[in-house]
């Protein structure tokens, strides 16, 4: 496995589809990691994870709002960037295995 697909794996290898709904199974630094390559580098650096409540964590950005529930790896997505990621349209869980496997995505 060469390390592009070594990040990918890392990156977007933690997605997960369960009764409709997204979760993530990997660490919490994974999960920054990859909201971060979701978002443009800016303003990911500009805004904070916070955490309102035990295991609950919310990244809130004018871009992209995300919710991880530790306990349940429940995983909430809103926002402009946040439409590719709801759980009716499977087209980032389909991403996320394609760059797993280190496939490129095409460009829309």
């Amino acid at each position: 496995m060469n390390s592009q697909a070594s990040i990918n794996e890392i990156l977007y290898g933690s997605l997960r589809s369960k009764k409709n709904k997204i979760t993530w199974t990997g660490s919490f630094e994974d999960l920054k990691a990859f909201v971060r390559t979701e978002i443009d580098e800016e303003t990911a650096d500009r805004t904070s994870w916070r955490s309102p409540s035990g295991g609950t964590w919310v990244f809130h950005s004018e871009l992209l709002s995300v919710t991880w529930y530790s306990k349940s790896k429940n995983l909430c997505f809103d926002g402009g960037k946040g439409q590719r990621c709801n759980p009716a349209n499977s087209f980032l869980i389909s991403e996320a295995r394609q760059r797993a496997r280190g496939r490129e995505i095409s460009p829309d």
